[in-house]
């Protein structure tokens, strides 16, 4: 099976984004907030959800092995389950 690339997410905008990665250096952290950024427009959203929220908070296990395009996906997947349940 093939993926195809998503667009963006309509409607979502992310105001502000806090990393606490203790095993990273601030730089390596800065470019993770960029790939975050970057899987975010990548997943589809659709209709599925409408609403504002001021704050979305997610915890995921250490993964100091995986590579930053992997981490940046699992914050994104994660960042939009949550959103996706506040707003359900």
């Amino acid at each position: 099976m093939t993926a195809r690339a998503a667009g963006p997410v309509p409607g979502l905008s992310v105001g502000r984004l806090t990393l606490h990665v203790p095993w990273m250096s601030e730089r390596d952290a800065e470019q993770l907030a960029v790939l975050i950024g970057e899987a975010l427009r990548r997943h589809r959203v659709g209709s599925r959800a409408a609403g504002r929220l001021d704050r979305v908070s997610v915890d995921l296990p250490a993964q100091q092995s995986a590579t930053g395009a992997d981490l940046a996906g699992a914050v994104a997947r994660a960042v939009l389950d949550e959103v996706l349940r506040e707003l359900s």
